[in-house]
């Protein structure tokens, strides 16, 4: 049992924690009272709180064994109860709705059956039962196997679609980013919802549509200052050499396009602001 004793550290009964120097009070208020615990022969000095606490898991640690020892008990009764009493083991399973008579009626017609077949017939009922697992397993092989070939063709029309979809975002002149790429497989997506076999390259120009129109509704709609922050000095300077138009090698130029040409390399030198490419996209 264990031994629960005041340690000699402890302040003496009656003695005046009051009186003293300050720092000699300071000092024994700090000082905690220790008890000595024995556990199996070995003595530990705890304080107070963590004497209730070693208390509060002995607790919980004998409410768990408790809980533990009744399950044991429970499963035990059961496990006597259908040795010595099978009816009452069922009962217990199934409760009201179990019906002695009925359950020892069908489980004594079923013996006779099986009693009254001959040597044939039993191996007939076994060749059947046998034969029913085999169309079982094949059925269930056979499940298995449409199931992977669906996958496979899933996978591969999966990469029919990404190429159809890549072939016709290039097709348009858009850029295979994510957002671009993203935006036509939703289209797509929409259209076959709705019962609709809407071709990929006409879904890819749709939405390049869509991207120029919101383009130009944010653009057109900025002044100039903001004009030029939403571009960057990147996609301005992007701008002034896509301004050019190229022509193909040996094609003759019309005085027009030299003048053009002249008009744009001029522009070149002094860089092109937020009002030049306003007016080059038509945009004032």
């Amino acid at each position: 049992m264990d031994e629960l004793n005041v340690s000699d550290a402890a302040p003496e009964l009656g003695a005046d924690i009051t009186s003293g120097t300050p720092e000699s009070t300071a000092q024994e208020q700090a000082l905690e009272e220790l008890f000595e615990l024995k556990v199996d022969g070995e003595t530990q000095k705890l304080t107070k709180q963590q004497l209730i606490a070693q208390a509060q898991k002995a607790k919980a640690a004998e409410k768990r064994m408790q809980t533990a020892a009744q399950e044991r008990d429970a499963a035990k009764k059961l496990v006597d109860l259908a040795k010595n009493d099978p009816v009452a083991f069922l009962k217990h399973l199934n409760g009201e709705t179990f019906n002695e008579k009925d359950f020892f009626a069908k489980r004594l017609a079923a013996l006779m059956e099986d009693e009254m077949l001959s040597p044939e017939e039993k191996q007939q009922r076994a060749d059947m039962m046998e034969l029913q697992e085999l169309r079982k397993q094949a059925k269930e092989a056979k499940e298995r196997l449409e199931s992977e070939r669906l996958q496979k063709e899933a996978e591969a029309l999966q990469v029919e679609i990404d190429k159809e979809m890549a072939d016709a975002i290039a097709a348009v002149g858009l850029p295979k980013t994510r957002a671009a790429v993203k935006r036509v497989a939703e289209y797509a997506l929409d259209a076959l919802e709705n019962g609709l076999n809407v071709p990929m390259a006409k879904i890819a120009a749709q939405v390049k549509k869509d991207i120029q129109q919101e383009v130009l509704d944010l653009l057109g709609q900025s002044d100039e200052d903001a004009f030029e922050q939403l571009l960057g000095s990147d996609l301005l300077k992007k701008a002034q050499k896509t301004s050019l138009k190229v022509k193909k090698p040996g094609e003759p130029v019309t005085p027009k396009e030299k003048a053009e040409i002249e008009k744009t390399k001029e522009k070149e030198k002094k860089r092109l602001t937020a009002a030049d490419l306003h007016k080059e996209w038509g945009l004032l």
